[in-house]
């Protein structure tokens, strides 16, 4: 099990220029460094955390989000869990297991069943997925931005079940514009035991368009009395992440789509907040290599027809901005086996920029 008490790749700097950045902690976890890496659905399994910390500077992990009540029947129905939950047993900590639901008993199994089998560091609860399927048709998600209370009863009903192991929860600003209710969720959260909150800077009808708005998730830290506030949203360069430190004053951090696209980027951040020279990214080649052997660790731990699914999503967020770019992930694309992945991948990755600059990510 985890040792909550043990501080990671801690930041210090006594840099009057760079912002004063400490550990954050939820209930008794110590974040250290407060960077997070946020849940996204089909991208950061248990092979892609393996791929970020390998980089290192992530203060915490997250699987990706597991609907409360299909785990539960599932492990009920074959002992088996979803392939969201692949690898958590094994993984170093410290990692958080993501949930969502709408009904707070389905939550409250849930809850017991990832404590008593995973012994997660943290359980994070979605309120913030605007997909159509979490949000609109189950209600769940984001969707539960229109009712500020029943998030209450479902945090508290989590935190009943956890046993000590904190629970944190993740928001949009609202619904839709009309509708921002991040403060007054912060609020009940709190009060309903949650021992962090992350706000992603956009409302659910947004997805995401636009730009997130960092002075509204900072607006919140008024509504919270003590729990730490963690900013997310459009953090694609490290020097982003420093302002976000800086400027808005969040206690921590949190990247989703800039670290699948580059997992090394918390280390970056983690130099650039130490005063430190930033370490160079990866070369196309490495970056080639870096994405051939995690193929080969899928493919040696997963069904063939799953590995290839997975291999090929992660291998499109990769090699973006350079010559070639689009043959190669319309060859990933047509890939039918794994074998073919592979070939696809070595014969076609982009290795060369454009210009002599890459060209933004529209990923990121």
């Amino acid at each position: 099990m985890f040792e909550k008490e043990t501080p990671g790749e801690s930041i210090r700097t006594e840099d009057a220029g760079l912002p004063r950045v400490r550990p954050i902690r939820l209930g008794s976890v110590v974040v250290d460094p407060p960077l997070v890496q946020a849940p996204l659905l089909d991208y950061t399994n248990h092979f892609y955390r393996t791929l970020l910390r390998s980089f290192g500077g992530v203060g915490l992990t997250t699987t990706e989000l597991v609907h409360a009540r299909g785990l539960v029947e599932q492990w009920e129905r074959t002992g088996e869990v979803p392939l969201q939950l692949w690898g958590v047993e094994r993984e170093p900590g410290p990692l958080a297991i993501q949930l969502w639901d709408r009904d707070p008993s389905w939550l409250q199994r849930a809850v017991t069943l990832v404590v008593d089998r995973f012994h997660p560091a943290v359980v994070d609860l979605n309120f913030g997925c605007p997909s159509y399927q979490v949000s609109v048709c189950s209600e769940g998600g984001a969707g539960l931005l229109k009712y500020p209370e029943r998030i209450g009863e479902l945090v508290a009903a989590a935190v009943e079940a956890a046993e000590g192991v904190p629970i944190t929860v993740k928001i949009r600003l609202g619904w839709d514009p009309s509708t921002n209710v991040a403060g007054k969720v912060a609020e009940i959260v709190e009060a309903a035991g949650a021992a962090g909150i992350t706000v992603h800077g956009r409302f659910a009808t947004q997805k995401m368009a636009g730009k997130a708005d960092w002075q509204a998730i900072a607006a919140v830290r008024e509504h919270l009395r003590a729990i730490p506030l963690i900013g997310n949203g459009d953090i694609t360069t490290a020097q982003a992440a420093v302002e976000a430190f800086s400027r808005w004053k969040v206690d921590g951090v949190m990247i989703g789509r800039a670290a699948v696209s580059r997992p090394w980027i918390f280390r970056e951040i983690v130099a650039l907040l130490s005063g430190r020279p930033v370490p160079p990214p990866p070369s196309p080649t490495e970056e080639r290599d870096i994405l051939l052997t995690h193929v080969d660790r899928l493919a040696a731990e997963l069904p063939s027809r799953t590995a290839l699914i997975l291999a090929q999503k992660y291998a499109c967020r990769l090699g973006v901005g350079r010559v070639g770019a689009s043959r190669y992930r319309l060859a990933v694309c047509q890939a039918r086996s794994l074998d073919e992945l592979r070939q696809a991948i070595r014969h076609y990755f982009p290795l060369e920029a454009v210009g002599r600059k890459l060209v933004p990510s529209p990923f990121q």
